[in-house]
């Protein structure tokens, strides 16, 4: 007899978790449903604008000394310095 209860019990506990496993699949295929008509995957995603115009960088001046030697000024966004020009 507690066989016959034990095998009834397990037979309702399997039977109620493949009802729960189906309700579950039906939930998830309704969401990706839904996902799928709303087109979420295709939608533009706002990226930051890049400046395409270089910024000016700082650099050694081109020209050269009474000695000969380069001269030392930082320029910016030009070649020579003020007194090289």
């Amino acid at each position: 007899m507690i066989k016959f209860i034990t095998i009834i019990i397990l037979l309702i506990f399997i039977s109620c978790s493949s009802s729960i496993e189906e309700q579950n699949k039906t939930k998830l295929s309704n969401t990706i449903d839904k996902i799928d008509s709303t087109n979420i995957h295709k939608t533009n995603i706002k990226r930051p604008k890049t400046n395409t115009e270089s910024k000016p960088t700082s650099a050694q001046c081109l020209g050269t000394t009474k000695k000969g030697q380069r001269c030392a000024r930082m320029v910016n966004g030009g070649s020579y310095c003020y007194q090289h020009k």
